[in-house]
């Protein structure tokens, strides 16, 4: 008879079998955190226990090594990503935006000034018009601690495309907006090809939102159909009306 992988007695009655092919009891559910990065449950069992940051957030030993902090270096992380993007055609993106991470997404909240959702990264853009020309601008991204290095690359990736849009003065509906954002995100986790980011990948298409799962969607049947080139065009031209 199989047994749980958290309290290790025999699997009776209802059970879970997770997308890492854990096995436990249902009734753990109710008292036991998941990981925020990896979606493991928390136990000494499966992820050999874990941390809490604050209040709402708990991550997994397994992911502890790899999550972004005050040590991390996330200067590289950011210089990889540019590479990344210069690939598929996304140019001229400042290199030295400072990175600035936060503690929970209450904080993230407060700066986005009421914004609503599953928060992780933000992007804050100041400009100065001298006539009708943009003579400065400046961004700073905050994006939230701890995260598993493959996610806070994704979320980085995704706000580096605010940073585009931006730029480029392309103004567009939230669901496009953040539909052509999340392209990014996607980006990142089809070229790690881990679990996490295959785990990643799928909630991402099963995302019902209608402002991030669905215009995810429609962005991404853009590119699928047009590639890189085609979607950057499709911003261009969306914008002028």
């Amino acid at each position: 008879m199989e047994k749980c992988d958290i309290c290790y007695l025999p699997i009776e009655g209802k059970y879970i079998t997770d997308s890492w092919e854990n096995v436990y009891h249902e009734k753990h559910l109710n008292h036991l955190p998941s990981c925020e990065s990896c979606n493991r449950i928390i136990s000494r069992g499966i992820t050999n226990g874990g941390y809490k940051i604050n209040q709402k957030r708990d991550i997994c030993t397994l992911c502890w090594d790899y999550v972004v902090d005050e040590k991390s270096n996330v200067q590289a992380i950011y210089n990889d990503l540019i590479i990344k993007l210069n690939n598929v055609g996304i140019m001229d993106i400042p290199k030295n935006i400072p990175i600035i991470l936060v503690n929970t997404k209450n904080d993230l909240k407060r700066l986005s000034k009421g914004r609503h959702g599953n928060i992780h990264g933000l992007t804050k853009h100041e400009f100065e018009i001298l006539g009708k020309e943009k003579v400065t601008q400046k961004f700073k991204i905050y994006i939230l601690s701890h995260l598993h290095e493959i996610n806070f690359k994704a979320v980085l990736a995704h706000e580096l495309l605010h940073v585009y849009l931006f730029q480029n003065d392309i103004d567009l509906s939230s669901s496009y907006t953040e539909g052509f954002c999340n392209l990014g995100s996607q980006l990142v986790y089809k070229d790690d090809k881990s679990k996490i980011s295959e785990h990643k990948l799928k909630g991402m298409y099963l995302n019902k939102d209608p402002v991030y799962g669905e215009g995810f969607i429609k962005m991404n049947d853009i590119l699928i159909d047009k590639g890189w080139r085609g979607v950057l065009n499709f911003l261009k031209i969306k914008s002028k009306y």
